[in-house]
């Protein structure tokens, strides 16, 4: 904001991506996890949205870790009423597809580990795992906005205060 006071402007706006379905999303996450990560070793998974009569007491979205002997299993839940924007659904689906919690997991499955450590959870490592990558999604997620009226300097500069803002209200 120091270098650049017209980007508070410009996101008073209210910058958002135009995608806003969640499966072309997920295509265009796998797709561009590949200039930074290991190919996805799953690319299975089904997308469900919360029940309308539980989407006042539950998150955004959620990850379905699989059963130790399905690992393939991968559910992505959605949760209407908390996902006000693309922008958020496009990092909320980074969080918790592609290169988050779904492709962390099918990653370690494909290690063939110990059952036990399968059933094993932990929180700090998964979550960390899935907020650091985020702040890739953010920079995925300037690839839209420079599509439309923004310079990709100015839509690199809008994503990434965007990650700022995130990250000071984690």
């Amino acid at each position: 904001l120091s270098s650049d006071d017209s980007l508070a402007d410009k996101l008073d706006e209210d910058i958002d991506i135009s995608e806003n379905d969640p499966k072309i999303i997920l295509q265009t996450l796998q797709s561009s996890l590949k200039e930074d990560f290991p190919d996805a070793v799953s690319s299975q998974y089904t997308l469900k949205y919360v029940p309308e009569s539980l989407e006042d007491s539950m998150n955004p979205a959620f990850y379905m870790i699989p059963p130790v002997d399905v690992t393939n299993n991968n559910v992505i839940y959605l949760n209407n009423s908390q996902i006000t924007d693309n922008l958020s659904l496009f990092t909320t689906l980074a969080h918790e597809g592609y290169p988050g919690h779904l492709y962390q997991q099918s990653a370690f499955s494909a290690t063939d580990p110990d059952p036990l450590r399968q059933a094993m959870n932990f929180l700090g490592y998964v979550e960390g795992w899935a907020t650091y990558v985020e702040s890739y999604a953010y920079d995925y997620a300037a690839d839209y906005l420079s599509a439309g009226t923004l310079s990709s300097q100015e839509a690199s500069a809008c994503t990434r205060l965007s990650w700022l803002n995130r990250s000071v209200n984690l």
